[in-house]
């Protein structure tokens, strides 16, 4: 099948190459029947080659110890427990194990129930003694939340928004008594986080989600961590759920059974496409561009480029004046603008064939579809009669739309042939004031093949589980 571009767009200053997302093959299968869906993997720092996970929930309170390969060393019947939702088991320093049964959304206290278990020795028979119970409730509502790691005196929790929302991070103080958590901070990776861990020497923070692995490096506290920008792994292994250290080796385990290895030597020589969210300052305009200057010589603004089969094309650029702004736009020479539409579908997806052109824009948050106030999908359209007709909606959750304008006053499109160039002024609900403002943004296209593709990297399609990257504007000053 011919494509009409490629799948991701790259802002010039970002320092990688963009890639597909890499596909791992497995090098091991778990074969023990009575592990249906394998959900939190943990490696032993005590005993080598020794990984400890667990059933998801609805299952008996089980706890296995495998091998890498998946083979099954020892299982445990945990006493005095109940797997209502098991998913995510984690290590401390002292060879304490910690599986969170993530109950919180039902309970009334919005607690989640911690078992603790000393790491028992699977080369030898024997039996679990009862664990501790640990009761860590959050301080403002419940969450799923499927990912739990230990460093020093704290455990830390991770949740798993289905809202479009960023993971929330939380802190509970104390290894052995019952508590509140206090929120830490948010990841900054739109990704439903399913598993985490961080390395027995404290170096390396990784947690999964079914498309990615998000990647903090770096002597520092898990506090300090999640205020930082962490390296994306895009990545094709099924529906991960557990990820676990042991040493430089990474494991990751999917529902699927199936166990995975991965070196880091892998990604440090470069092999593995990371990718880190690009932050543009866009600059200021002292005039509002005229659709009589071409592109190339505009005096000031930042040029987007993608990257076609290795060479980066530039597409357009975008600035700001105290009118709005800016946004010029490149159309590939074999792209042709979609007809336009009377009546908006009531599904966003449905939006989603050839010829389809928007513009993503959220000044309430740093991601065009967070479901804030004055987030904005703006779908540009042509008539056979080549005139240009823009709508603009308003998303809610499950991507369907709320509220949408044709021809909305605040916007303005002009066209010079194959270029576009669109303004949104300061009328726009959420976007007055520029200049002391970051906004979330995204230029996308759909192909002729029906690819989705974008100015940023961004996974095929819009969706809770994959690492929606989304470009962050600064205005810069006069």
């Amino acid at each position: 099948m011919r494509r009409s571009f490629l799948v991701f767009f790259l802002i010039a200053a970002t320092s990688s190459c963009v890639r597909d997302p890499w596909t791992v093959p497995p090098q091991g299968l778990i074969d023990f029947p009575r592990i249906t869906e394998p959900s939190g993997l943990a490696a032993s720092h005590r005993y080598e080659d020794v990984l400890w996970t667990h059933n998801d929930s609805n299952s008996a309170p089980e706890l296995f110890a495998i091998d890498g390969d998946g083979k099954l060393i020892q299982s445990y019947l945990v006493p005095d427990t109940e797997n209502q939702d098991w998913e995510d088991i984690a290590l401390d320093q002292n060879g304490n194990l910690y599986i969170l049964d993530n109950t919180s959304r039902e309970e009334p206290e919005h607690r989640n129930v911690i078992y603790v278990i000393r790491e028992p020795n699977p080369f030898e028979e024997g039996k679990i003694e009862r664990p501790r119970k640990i009761y860590v409730r959050f301080p403002d509502a419940g969450y799923d939340c499927e990912t739990l790691f230990v460093w020093g005196d704290a455990l830390y929790l991770v949740t798993k928004p289905w809202d479009g929302s960023l993971p929330r991070v939380y802190r509970h103080d104390g290894l052995d008594k019952d508590g509140t958590a206090h929120f830490v901070g948010t990841i900054p990776v739109y990704a439903m986080i399913t598993g985490g861990d961080i390395s027995h020497d404290g170096q390396r923070l990784v947690l999964s989600s079914y498309r990615a692995l998000v990647i903090f490096e770096g002597a520092a506290l898990p506090d300090q961590w999640v205020q930082t920008d962490p390296l994306v792994y895009p990545l094709n292994a099924g529906q991960v759920e557990g990820v676990a250290w042991k040493g430089d080796m990474l494991f990751l385990s999917n529902e699927q059974r199936e166990i995975f290895r991965i070196p880091r030597s892998k990604w440090a020589k470069g092999k593995v496409p990371f990718l880190r969210g690009p932050k543009e300052t866009v600059p200021h305009l002292g005039l509002k561009p005229s659709v009589n200057v071409t592109l190339e010589n505009w005096p000031q603004g930042r040029w987007l480029k993608m990257d076609v089969e290795g060479e980066l094309r530039k597409i357009g650029r975008i600035a700001w004046s105290s009118y709005g702004l800016h946004v010029g736009i490149e159309l590939p020479p074999d792209f042709k603008l979609r007809p336009s539409s009377v009546t908006p579908p009531a599904n966003y997806d449905d939006w989603f064939i050839p010829g389809s052109l928007f513009l993503l824009i959220n000044p309430d948050g740093t991601r065009p579809l967070s479901y804030q106030e004055n987030d904005r999908c703006l779908l540009i359209t042509e008539s056979h009669d080549g005139k240009l007709t823009a709508f603009a909606f308003h998303l809610r959750p499950a991507t369907l739309i709320s509220a949408s304008q044709i021809q909305p006053s605040w916007l303005a499109i002009e066209r010079d042939e194959q270029r576009l160039l669109v303004t949104v002024t300061g009328e726009t609900p959420g976007l007055n004031n520029l200049a002391k403002k970051s906004i979330g943004f995204n230029l996308l296209f759909v192909s002729e093949d029906g690819q989705i593709v974008s100015w940023v990297p961004l996974t095929r399609r819009f969706s809770w589980d994959a690492p929606s990257i989304w470009g962050l504007l600064r205005f810069q000053d006069h």
